[in-house]
């Protein structure tokens, strides 16, 4: 394993314990290096401090939180690591320069036009078409992506140059961000096949658990750069009506066929929001 497989483990690792007590110790062993060492070497390697991303990811998980469900500020701070209230209004407000109520009041960001145009076209059917999915836990072998999604080809052939596929696979991509709250550069996301259609991989692919549980599931279909208008959809529509709540877990896309061979207005995505 090299330490650019280690640090990403260690990032992913980050973002499904967003609410658990994070020990540089038990870090370090993820890295196998010392403590002193493994500061420089994420450091180097994230252009951020462990402390300081780690925060970072609090915050944004707060931020998609508080604009997308009806958490009390005090039950998202819990949820995000912070034990006392106040402590995670303060946190909050340092990184957002504005309190999680003041957050909470402004208005959702402006979407674009062609977002209020595909709302528009289905706000009178009130809710959109959703179903609903539990998946088990499920091995995946991933290569990690950080940057505009519309970038995400780059991680993609990666990943099909670092794995031994047995047939055409099953595809997910994982989605840590939403592009209202994370800066373009800090978006993560992971191209992932399932590691039961793999027969080995080889670095920059990591081994990651999707954790399972219940999806709602939304299907998209064109291209992946419109992909933004059926989340817009799913949480600014059908969310807020639905009296779901969010998992703390990334939102999943599945990608049901290959954009290889199919032309774009016929590519079908599965988006699937955890819920509760």
């Amino acid at each position: 394993m090299n330490y650019e497989e280690k640090i990403q483990k260690i990032e992913t690792h980050i973002r499904n314990n967003v609410g658990q007590p994070l020990h540089l110790a038990e870090m370090a062993r993820m890295a196998h290096c010392s403590t002193f060492h493994f500061h420089r070497i994420f450091k180097a390697m994230t252009g951020e401090t462990l402390k300081s991303f780690t925060v970072r990811i609090r915050m944004e998980h707060a931020a998609t939180l508080l604009k997308n469900t009806d958490y009390d500020a005090a039950e998202i701070g819990h949820r995000v690591g912070y034990e006392f209230p106040e402590s995670f209004s303060r946190a909050f407000q340092h990184h957002y320069g504005r309190s999680p109520s003041q957050f909470r009041g402004e208005k959702r960001p402006v979407f674009q036009s062609k977002v209020e145009e595909a709302i528009q076209r289905r706000i009178s059917e009130k809710v959109i078409p959703v179903t609903f999915r539990d998946l088990p836990e499920t091995p995946l072998i991933c290569v990690a992506h950080e940057g505009d999604y519309n970038d995400v080809g780059k991680a993609w052939g990666q990943l099909f140059q670092s794995v031994q596929l047995k047939g055409f696979p099953q595809s997910f991509g994982v989605s840590y961000s939403d592009p209202a709250i994370t800066d373009t550069l800090k978006i993560r996301y992971d191209a992932c096949v399932l590691k039961s259609s793999t027969s080995g991989y080889s670095p920059p692919a990591f081994e990651r658990l999707l954790a399972g549980g219940k999806y709602a599931i939304a299907r998209h279909q064109g291209p992946y750069h419109q992909l933004n208008e059926t989340y817009e959809l799913l949480f600014g529509l059908w969310l807020p009506s639905s009296y779901k709540r969010l998992r703390d877990e990334p939102c999943l896309e599945n990608y049901l066929n290959d954009p290889r061979t199919t032309k774009e207005a016929d590519l079908v995505t599965e988006i699937m929001m955890p819920i509760e």
